[in-house]
């Protein structure tokens, strides 16, 4: 659109202090991808499967695992954004936004991780036989109470989202 009505484009940094709304937005995360597992429910996995070392998704209040990643810039004790840190080594948990379950997944495979993974159970989901076959069988129904997941989700999404643990590793 740019080329066509002959405009040039520059790129230029404003400072925060006179940008307020872009630089509150810019630090903001999404309180709908802002919850977690309740530590009782997720202890039991743990027992069965081991204690991860890493908790992909997580913030310093939420976290399930000695280390943890976040894309917040301002948190000093995050690893970073879990998708630039190599999943190679130790086992990682990850109980990430719905919309990047693929994501998730494709790094999984490229990095062969050992991951408890927490996701809806959506067999009709694209990657649903992706995660089927990664994860071979090792599959956990997490019970269904008000206090499964806490944080921020709309009314009603628990129902529909029917959490699943699946232990991924590509080797057996």
């Amino acid at each position: 659109m740019a080329i066509a009505n002959q405009c040039a484009l520059q790129a230029v940094h404003i400072v925060g202090s006179a940008n307020h709304t872009a630089d509150f937005l810019s630090r903001v995360g999404n309180p709908h991808h802002e919850y977690s597992l309740d530590p009782a429910v997720l202890q039991e996995v743990f027992q069965d499967w081991g204690h991860p070392e890493v908790d992909l998704f997580a913030n310093r209040t939420n976290t399930k695992a000695p280390l943890y990643c976040t894309r917040a810039r301002w948190d000093p004790h995050s690893l970073g954004d879990a998708f630039l840190l190599s999943w190679s080594k130790g086992l990682f948990y990850a109980f990430p936004p719905v919309p990047l379950l693929q994501k998730v997944l494709n790094k999984i495979q490229a990095d062969n991780c050992h991951c408890i993974l927490v996701t809806p159970f959506w067999p009709r989901m694209l990657w649903f036989q992706q995660l089927l076959s990664m994860s071979g069988g090792r599959i956990r129904h997490l019970p269904m109470s008000p206090n499964l997941v806490e944080g921020c989700l709309p009314v009603g999404e628990l129902d529909r989202l029917k959490l699943t643990a699946w232990l991924c590793t590509l080797t057996p």
